[in-house]
């Protein structure tokens, strides 16, 4: 098995990446401003690293879940999320 794992700076690649069966999550600032998102599924752990526009983040904060703490371990492929 093929494991995707990285980190994204264009939204085209990041978005194509994903699928339905994957998890979208994002952390936020102070001010409520989205500062990190990562992507995971089976098969897939992508961290985007591109400009977040309007537009981007109405998508993000439409399909993915807001976490207080969220670790992107590329190196042993693991993602860890909490929320409070």
């Amino acid at each position: 098995m093929v494991e995707l794992v990285g980190n994204v700076k264009e939204w085209k690649l990041f978005r194509d990446a994903m699928h339905k069966l994957g998890r979208l999550f994002y952390r936020t600032d102070e001010q409520g401003n989205i500062v990190e998102v990562v992507y995971c599924s089976n098969e897939k752990g992508l961290r985007y690293t591109g400009e977040i526009t309007q537009e981007i983040a109405a998508l993000i904060r439409a399909e993915g879940w807001k976490v207080d703490t969220l670790e992107f371990d590329e190196d042993r492929g693991i993602i860890k999320i909490e929320q409070k």
